[in-house]
């Protein structure tokens, strides 16, 4: 990997008031000293030492010639066909980055595709490349190439806790290197809340989707607990269906301060609080967000480690 060679000590800026004629011609004159004195930076002949793209701008405009290295970030959300088309770049060295313990992306399921082709859609489009390569968590301490990135700067350690708990112990266990502020409501060491409802009573929406207006009515007075004692929170709620997040985004939708997004949509995003609404409690074998299977865990995982300060979930033991 080629990386430019260090650049001139920073110019300092003035901290307050604005940029007079004297700065204006400071800069002036280190912009013609850094174009002088490092003229591949700025040469239109030859590529940059450093490209960036998405991979769909790699397939529509493919590179002039192969690199060096190819780093793809966020390998789990690229379909497997993309992220091999990318490794054929590398001339030495191909690293792929992500986390297989959260979502991949989302893609039509099998059963779109003729009988005939659903084989090769489930090899080609439902396959990550971890998966592909077989990768669990259970293989990274035992494969130098493997490398896990254990200290995470988002969550409170107690939710960090339960993320470990959840998808990573014990083969891989992330480290809180941050301390964000403790909540507020209902008390400052509340950073893990159950919320057990009385009454649960989801219904199917004519689209396919379900929605609970037990859990709105739970979601609304948090909302406005968590607001009325701190003000300046931005909170998440999270579900796994459409028809309850737009019910929510309905209610909230002109405070910027309070987003709704099903999981997916959440991957990859931050709150101080999140609440997490199942919606359907009780349904617990065919429940995308609480049965027993690899994906729920990923969903879990991704919404539970969306928050910096307090996680808040409705919730109750299976019958």
């Amino acid at each position: 990997l080629k990386v430019a060679p260090p650049m001139h000590d920073p110019i300092p800026l003035p901290i307050t008031g604005p940029i007079t004629t004297a700065d204006r011609q400071m800069l002036a004159e280190a912009w013609e000293t850094w174009q002088r004195e490092e003229p591949w930076l700025f040469s239109a002949s030859r590529p940059p030492m450093i490209q960036g793209m998405t991979l769909a701008q790699l397939v529509a405009t493919p590179l002039a010639e192969p690199v060096d290295v190819v780093i793809i970030d966020e390998v789990t959300m690229a379909a497997l066909p993309l992220v091999m088309y990318a490794a054929l770049w590398a001339r030495q060295r191909v690293v792929v980055v992500g986390d297989f313990l959260q979502l991949p992306a989302i893609v039509p399921d099998a059963t779109v595709w003729p009988e005939e082709d659903r084989p090769l859609a489930r090899r080609w489009i439902h396959t990550t490349a971890f998966a592909a390569q077989g990768i669990t968590a259970h293989h990274i301490p035992a494969y130098p190439s493997l490398v896990a990135l254990r200290d995470q700067f988002r969550m409170a350690d107690p939710i960090c806790r339960v993320v470990n708990a959840l998808a990573y112990a014990p083969h891989i266990t992330l480290r809180t290197r941050t301390t964000p502020p403790p909540p507020r409501w209902p008390d400052a060491t509340a950073h893990v809340v159950h919320i057990v409802p009385i009454f649960s009573r989801a219904e199917r929406t004519p689209q396919g989707s379900w929605m609970n207006q037990d859990h709105q009515a739970i979601i609304d007075a948090l909302v406005s607990h968590i607001l009325q004692h701190d003000p300046n929170a931005g909170i998440a709620v999270l579900t796994p269906f459409r028809a309850q997040t737009q019910a929510v985004y309905q209610r909230w939708r002109h405070d910027s301060r309070v987003m709704a997004a099903t999981l997916h949509r959440m991957q990859g995003a931050e709150r101080d609080i999140v609440i997490l609404d199942p919606v359907r409690i009780g349904h617990w074998p065919s429940h995308p967000f609480l049965g027993a299977t690899d994906t729920a865990i990923q969903i879990w995982n991704v919404a539970v480690s969306r928050a910096q300060r307090q996680v808040i979930w409705i919730w109750h033991e299976p019958r």
